[in-house]
C-alpha cells in the first residue's frame, strides 16, 4: 500500500469509530432523591456476591469468556469479601471502642 492507500485507509476507519468519541449529551443517571432522603436501603454485599455467583456459573458453563468476564467476577467476589469482613468486624470494633471510652471516664 502506498501513502495515499494508507491515508485513505485511516480515514475510513476514524470515521467508522469517530461517533464513540464525539461529545454526548449527559443523561443523569444518578440524581438526588425527590424526597430529600439519602438513606440508601441496598443490599451491597448480597449484591455483589449474586452478581459475581452469575458470572462465575456463565464462565464455568462456557456460556461467558474467562477472560473478559472473569475479571469482573475477580472484582466482584473481592468488594463481597471486603464487606463481609467489615461488616462482621464492625460491630467488634464499636463495642471495644465503648469499653475504651468507659475505660477512660
Amino acid at each position: 500500500m502506498d501513502d495515499d492507500d494508507l491515508a485513505a485507509e485511516e480515514a475510513k476507519i476514524i470515521a467508522e469509530y469517530a461517533e464513540r468519541y464525539k461529545p454526548h449529551p449527559y443523561r443523569e443517571v444518578f440524581f438526588p432523591p425527590a424526597s430529600g432522603d439519602w438513606n440508601v436501603d441496598a443490599l451491597y454485599v448480597d449484591g455483589f456476591f449474586e452478581a459475581a455467583k452469575h458470572l462465575l456459573e456463565g464462565i464455568v458453563a462456557g456460556r461467558l469468556s474467562e477472560g473478559l468476564h472473569g475479571v469482573a467476577a475477580v472484582y466482584l467476589c473481592r468488594h463481597y469479601l471486603e464487606l463481609e469482613i467489615k461488616y462482621t468486624l464492625f460491630p467488634f470494633e464499636m463495642a471495644q471502642a465503648r469499653k475504651r471510652k468507659r475505660s477512660k471516664r
